[in-house]
C-alpha cells in the first residue's frame, strides 16, 4: 500500500476526491456513507494489491470490532453504490481466501496550487478579518447553547450503535453474552418488528441458545419464525437466509437447512460462514469430499470451526494420523471451546483411545466445564470400562444440565428401565423429534441393542447408512452394540458404511484439486 496522500483520484469512470469526499461516477455525483468511502479509498489506493479481510478491518474500522460477514455486507454495498452488485469484477474482485483486489487502473493527482496576487491575498485577508470580528462577537452570544446541544446529542446512543454492541455479544459465543445480545436484539424488535439486525440477530441468537448453551428446543420454533419473517420482508439480504439456515440446522432437518444456505450463498458468493455450514452440513450427511474440498477452500479464513472441520472430514475418511493433528490444532486455538474438546473425545473413543479420552474429560471437570455432552461420553467410558453403575451416574448427571439433550436421554434409558418401559419412552422420544441426523438413529440402535431386538438393531443400522452415517468405528466401540459383531446381517451395514468412506478415499487420492502434499501426516514447523 505504498501509495503517497492524494486529492484527487481517477480510475475507470470514477473520480475521487479525498479532501472533500465526493465520488463522481461519468461527472454523477455518488453518496457514499463513510465506511463505504474509506473502504473504496482502502482498495483504490492498494491497487493492484489484494488486501485481506483482516486488513480491511484494521484499516476501515480500527479499533471498533466487527466481524468478516460485515466487511462482506460493506463490499456488497459499495458495488450496489456504483451500480455494479450484478457484474462484481468490474471494480471489486474477490480473491477467494484472501480478500479484495480494485481492478482498474488508478492514476493519482496531485493537489492543483493556485498563485495569488500578493496584493490580492493581503486585501481578501483584511476583509476576512473584519468579517472575523463581527462573527466572533455573535458567536460568544450562542456558544454556551452549542455546547450543550453537542453535550446532549453525543450521550445519545444511535440505533448503528446499539446494533453494532448486539452483534458483538452474539459473536463472543458465550453463554453470558449471548443472553445481553438476545436482550438487545429483543430491544430493537420493540422498536421496530421490522428491523433488520433484530429480526435475524435474536434468531441466531435464540438458535444458538437451543444448540450452544442447553435451552429448550423450543426456542427453534420463535428463531425459525423469525428467520421467515426476514426472508419475507428482505428476500436478497443474504443473512436472512443464513439465519433460517441454521435454525433448520439445529433443528435436524439438514436437507431444508442446505437449501436456505445455499440461498444465502447465491445471494452473496462471498459469504464465507454459509459456504462452511453447506460443508458442515454435507459431511453430516456422508458427503465427505464435497465437505473436505469447501473446507480446503475455508482455512485461511478465521471461521471458528474450520480447524475441527477439517479434522472431522479427514477422520471419517480413515486418515487417523492426519486427524488427529487437526483434532489436536483445533483443540489448542480454541482451549475455551468444549465442543471442540468433545468432539476430539468421541475421535479417541473411536480408536480407542480410551485413556488419553479420560484424560480430556478430567480437564474438563477441573475447569468447572459442565456440559451434557461431556457427561455422555464419560458415561459411555464408564461402560466400556465395565462400570455400569458410574455410568448410569453420569448420565444422570448429563440430563440434570439438559433434561432434553437427546444422546443423553438415550443412554440414560438404555442403562436402566425395564424392557416395556425402554419402548414406550423411545417411542414417545422418537416421536417429539420432526428430523434426525444419521447419529440419531444410532442413538435408537443402542437402545434396541439394550433390549436384545435384533430386527431393530439391523433396521437401525440400515437408516443410519441410508441417511449419510459414516463414523463405523464409533459404532463399533459402544458396549451394548458388542454382541451384535457376530452377526451377519449387522456386519453387512458396517462394511457398506465402510466401503462409502473408503470409495471416497480413493477418489480423493486422485483428485486435482487437492493440494500437494496435504496428506503428508508430517506436521511442519511452520
Amino acid at each position: 500500500m505504498g501509495r503517497s496522500n492524494t486529492q484527487l483520484i481517477k480510475t475507470a469512470d470514477l473520480s475521487i476526491n479525498e479532501t472533500t469526499g465526493e465520488v463522481f461516477k461519468n461527472k454523477q455525483v455518488i453518496k457514499l456513507p463513510d465506511l463505504s468511502l474509506q473502504t473504496l479509498l482502502v482498495l483504490v489506493k492498494a491497487s493492484p494489491e489484494t488486501i485481506s479481510i483482516d486488513k480491511l478491518i484494521d484499516l476501515v474500522w480500527q479499533d471498533i470490532e466487527v466481524s468478516p460477514e460485515t466487511v462482506i455486507q460493506r463490499i456488497a454495498l459499495l458495488r450496489k453504490a456504483m451500480g455494479t452488485e450484478s457484474k462484481h469484477d468490474t471494480y471489486i474482485k474477490s480473491v477467494r481466501n484472501k480478500g479484495y483486489r480494485w481492478v482498474p487502473p488508478v492514476v493519482l493527482k496531485e493537489p492543483i496550487n493556485f498563485s495569488f496576487n500578493k496584493w490580492l491575498v493581503f486585501t481578501i485577508g483584511l476583509v476576512f478579518l473584519a468579517g472575523y470580528l463581527v462573527f466572533d462577537q455573535l458567536k460568544g452570544a450562542v456558544s454556551s447553547i452549542e455546547n450543550i446541544s453537542t453535550t446532549n446529542i453525543s450521550s445519545k446512543v444511535s440505533a448503528a450503535e446499539y446494533t453494532q454492541q448486539a452483534w458483538r455479544y452474539l459473536r463472543k459465543h458465550d453463554a453470558k453474552n449471548n443472553r445481553l445480545a438476545v436482550e438487545m436484539f429483543e430491544n430493537l424488535l420493540q422498536k421496530d418488528p421490522e428491523n433488520l439486525d433484530g429480526l435475524v440477530g435474536l434468531s441466531f441468537a435464540l438458535s444458538h441458545e437451543v444448540s450452544k448453551f442447553n435451552q429448550p428446543i423450543e426456542l427453534l420454533s420463535r428463531a425459525k419464525s423469525l428467520a421467515e419473517h426476514a426472508t419475507q420482508l428482505y428476500p436478497t439480504q443474504a443473512n436472512a437466509w443464513d439465519a433460517l439456515g441454521t435454525a433448520h440446522d439445529v433443528w435436524g432437518d439438514m436437507d431444508t437447512a442446505i437449501l436456505n444456505y445455499q440461498k444465502s450463498l447465491d445471494l452473496n458468493p462471498d459469504n464465507i460462514s454459509a459456504q462452511a455450514s453447506i460443508a458442515f452440513s454435507k459431511a453430516i450427511k456422508g458427503q465427505l469430499l464435497e465437505a473436505l474440498k469447501v473446507n480446503l477452500q475455508l482455512l485461511n479464513s478465521n471461521l471458528k470451526y474450520k480447524n475441527l472441520q477439517m479434522a472431522e472430514n479427514l477422520h471419517f475418511l480413515g486418515f487417523v494420523e492426519l486427524a488427529d493433528q487437526w483434532y489436536q490444532r483445533a483443540d489448542v486455538l480454541s482451549p475455551d471451546n468444549v465442543f471442540v474438546s468433545n468432539q476430539r473425545v468421541r475421535f479417541l473413543i473411536s480408536n480407542q483411545r480410551f485413556n488419553e479420552a479420560q484424560l480430556l474429560i478430567n480437564q474438563f471437570e477441573a475447569k468447572g466445564i459442565e456440559r451434557p455432552e461431556t457427561y455422555t461420553l464419560q458415561g459411555i467410558l464408564h461402560l466400556i470400562g465395565g462400570e455400569e453403575a458410574l455410568a448410569t451416574n453420569s448420565f444422570k448427571k448429563a440430563l440434570v444440565i439438559n433434561p432434553e439433550d437427546f444422546e443423553a436421554q438415550i443412554w440414560a434409558l438404555a442403562v436402566s428401565e425395564t424392557v416395556e418401559n425402554k419402548i414406550q419412552l423411545l417411542d414417545e422420544m422418537w416421536l417429539q423429534k420432526k428430523y434426525y441426523w444419521p447419529i440419531d438413529h444410532i442413538h435408537k440402535t443402542v437402545v434396541y441393542a439394550a433390549m436384545g431386538d435384533h430386527e431393530q438393531v439391523i433396521i437401525g443400522v440400515e437408516d443410519a447408512f441410508n441417511q449419510g452415517f459414516t463414523d463405523s468405528k464409533w459404532l463399533l466401540q459402544l458396549p451394548l452394540i458388542k454382541p451384535y459383531l457376530s452377526n451377519s446381517d449387522f456386519m453387512f451395514w458396517i462394511d457398506q458404511i465402510q466401503q462409502k468412506s473408503d470409495s471416497q478415499r480413493q477418489t480423493l487420492l486422485t483428485a486435482d484439486w487437492l493440494p500437494a502434499g496435504f496428506l503428508d501426516p508430517v506436521l511442519s514447523d511452520g
